[in-house]
């Protein structure tokens, strides 16, 4: 069998002259992941003192690793592309159909293009006032829809919102900490290659995921593990102390303590 090597010249994405690209986006992370918030301590008080279920943890994955999904949008729906990473390991991936909904602003544009490549539009409707570039409110201008784009009759500030519909490919991959990496040892690229161009985006691993750090949980030697009526309350334990009232007065007007 013969084997031949595959080059990529990785350049700034961009649509090559035929107008095919791959569009590629990492899934978001949820606000906060990694960290411990307000509701996590309240939701961790109320297991240890009314025995509430387990506090669900916030983090981004196990020790050394994440898992997040990646999505490629092509146009045409039906370009034949290859997916890959730079570091990582690829697992399920799927195709899904559907409708996006988006509300794009006109700025004296008579064309206007979905942020996803569409596979057809299939309604429209204005949102508030039409206005000219001296901000006088004029009438709407008659639009036509086609499959990809919406063009309108003339120039105008204002706002469409707009349902589409698109074709996405949904790719899974888990990201493990390079080994004898000193920085950045959870950075990773995916790259899009097809017949007249390629893209790259670099995915984003959430704050701690380098050093294997999640603080959104009270664990360890907490004060908040030995709350009265918790499982850990041990009179002489570890961090147990006697409840006792403590009294301190204080001058009224210099405020220092008596």
């Amino acid at each position: 069998m013969t084997e031949s090597a595959l080059t990529i010249n990785f350049t700034s994405p961009a649509r090559p002259d035929s107008g095919d690209f791959v569009l590629l986006e990492q899934e978001a992370w949820d606000p906060y992941v990694n960290y411990l918030t307000k509701a996590g301590v309240y939701a961790y008080l109320n297991k240890n003192l009314f025995e509430a279920p387990d506090t669900v943890e916030n983090c981004s994955g196990t020790t050394g690793l994440y898992t997040k999904k990646v999505f490629a949008y092509p146009s045409p729906s039906t370009l034949p592309y290859r997916l890959g990473f730079s570091h990582g390991f690829l697992g399920l991936q799927i195709i899904e159909d559907l409708i996006y909904t988006e509300a794009i602003q006109c700025n004296l544009e008579t064309e206007l293009t979905p942020k996803y490549p569409a596979v057809s539009i299939t309604r429209w409707e204005w949102v508030g006032d039409a206005y000219d570039q001296d901000g006088t409110i004029v009438q709407k201008p008659s639009v036509v829809m086609g499959d990809k784009v919406l063009t309108l009759s003339q120039p105008i500030y204002g706002t469409v919102l707009v349902s589409y519909w698109v074709i996405r490919h949904t790719h899974q991959v888990t990201i493990t900490k390079r080994a004898g990496a000193e920085e950045n040892a959870m950075t990773s690229f995916a790259w899009a290659v097809w017949t007249g161009g390629n893209t790259y985006i670099k995915l984003e691993a959430p704050d701690g995921a380098d050093d294997e750090n999640c603080n959104n949980s009270v664990t360890g030697d907490s004060h908040f593990e030995h709350v009265p009526g918790s499982p850990g309350y041990v009179p002489g334990s570890p961090g147990y102390v006697d409840g006792e009232d403590e009294i301190h007065e204080f001058d009224y007007c210099s405020g220092e303590e008596l």
